[in-house]
């Protein structure tokens, strides 16, 4: 049996089973797949590695399309790359934006340091203590 063929099956009993329409799934898998790449790597929220591989999943899943069908329908296609890469984008791109204000506003309030003191022996010298002594060395 083709490969093709095993893999249209398999995703149209995933719709069947759910219930969901293709488009729906869709989003569904690519947030999916998104949010299990990142676990999996243990990376940040804005995690471009997730996305660049939830949009090689796409590309994948259409190249099955094509060897299933026969022909590429792009319209479609495009729609579903589209679709599956939408909350991906999204949440990196809020991510990006929260991170580069956040880093902004770190800028500006930047605690200020206390100046040291220089060392001494045991605070003698700040306060006086020591007494040079004249007459002798």
């Amino acid at each position: 049996m083709d490969i093709a063929v095993i893999y249209h099956a398999f995703k149209d009993g995933i719709v069947h089973a759910t219930g969901q329409s293709d488009a729906l799934l869709y989003v569904n898998s690519g947030l999916a797949i998104y949010l299990a790449f990142m676990a999996a790597l243990g990376t940040c929220q804005a995690s471009r590695p997730a996305l660049t591989l939830v949009a090689l999943l796409m590309i994948f899943d259409q190249t099955m399309a094509v060897a299933y069908s026969g022909h590429w329908q792009v319209a479609q296609g495009l729609g579903n790359l589209a679709l599956a890469e939408m909350w991906p984008c999204l949440l990196v791109a809020v991510n990006r934006y929260r991170r580069t204000r956040w880093s902004a506003e770190r800028a500006k309030i930047k605690p200020q340091r206390p100046t040291p003191t220089p060392p001494t022996l045991g605070g003698a010298l700040l306060h006086g203590r020591f007494r040079v002594i004249e007459g002798r060395g």
